[in-house]
């Protein structure tokens, strides 16, 4: 049996909802589903697309009829920050549901993200 992999397109990033829940100042639980669209959400990061396409290659930065031509070799792309376990802060209206092996998953586009934390590694 093979294994399934996901590839994302562009600067998309999947995400996993993590599951916070907030207090109200009288002491009431507000679990995720009840924020409204412009509420800020958690998700930790699954995978991630390239980034942005940029549209000249590398060896034909300034050369505009390369790309009419033809003879750029493979499309060249402006990397996301965010890496993969990376928690993102991005508005709930910006998600996108998919189902993957089982598992809910959200497509969230890279511009949306407002925020993100990422655990430092120590070097010693």
């Amino acid at each position: 049996m093979s294994k399934k992999i996901s590839y994302l397109v562009g600067a998309n990033v999947l995400v996993e909802l993590l599951d916070v829940e907030e207090k109200t100042g009288g002491g009431i639980i507000m679990p995720t589903t009840t924020k409204t669209e412009t509420d800020l959400v958690q998700g930790i990061v699954i995978n991630k697309g390239p980034g942005f396409l940029l549209p000249f290659p590398k060896e034909h930065h300034d050369d505009v009829t390369a790309l009419i031509s033809g003879t750029q070799s493979s499309p060249v792309y402006l990397p996301l920050d965010v890496e993969k376990e990376d928690v993102v802060y991005f508005p709930k209206s910006s998600m996108e549901p998919i189902m993957l092996d089982g598992t809910q998953y959200y497509v969230v586009p890279y511009p949306a993200i407002k925020v993100f934390v990422r655990e430092e590694v120590d070097a010693s």
